[in-house]
């Protein structure tokens, strides 16, 4: 038969050629698939928010973290009150745990007391259900020579109407 040499000849070469096997294409898709899966799971495992490493702090957290934090602490009424002052960041935070609710009409004021021990307003501390209160106070702390609670008609007063429940010496 003319012509069958030739294809005999290419018969002959394709046997020679490597086969491509069907091992190599399953391998890689296998591959591709694991790299998949560990994107994905990573991705769930560790999602793209920040950890306590990079958080930013919040006013309160830099003030009562900062080196120079001052710690004053007393009982009152039954409660503990905590005075937490930096002079490097200017500001203080109140916190108090256990305090009773003010009377009907009338709220916790908290004021910082100058060298000559003027009252100087520094916030009104928010009612609380668990009766535990953290307030970040205002004003300049750096400059302030104490700090105390008096019990104020409600919406606070511009001077203190009643003795302090507690005060704090920054001395």
């Amino acid at each position: 038969l003319p012509g069958r040499g030739a294809a005999d000849e290419l018969a002959t070469r394709r046997g020679r050629r490597p086969q491509k096997s069907p091992g190599r294409w399953a391998a890689w898709v296998a591959g591709a698939a694991a790299a998949l899966v560990l994107v994905v799971g990573g991705l769930t495992w560790h999602p793209w928010s920040p950890d306590q490493s990079t958080r930013q702090l919040t006013a309160v957290e830099q003030v009562t973290r900062a080196p120079d934090a001052q710690r004053f602490v007393k009982p009152v009424e039954g409660a503990t009150v905590t005075v937490v002052r930096s002079s490097s960041k200017g500001r203080a935070v109140i916190v108090a745990k256990g305090m009773p609710e003010p009377p009907a009409g009338h709220v916790y004021e908290v004021w910082y007391f100058d060298a000559s021990g003027h009252p100087v307003k520094a916030g009104l501390m928010p009612r609380s259900d668990d009766h535990e209160v953290t307030l970040l106070l205002d004003g300049d702390a750096a400059d302030a020579h104490g700090a105390g609670v008096t019990v104020e008609p409600a919406g606070g007063s511009d001077q203190p109407t009643t003795k302090p429940l507690v005060t704090f010496d920054f001395a």
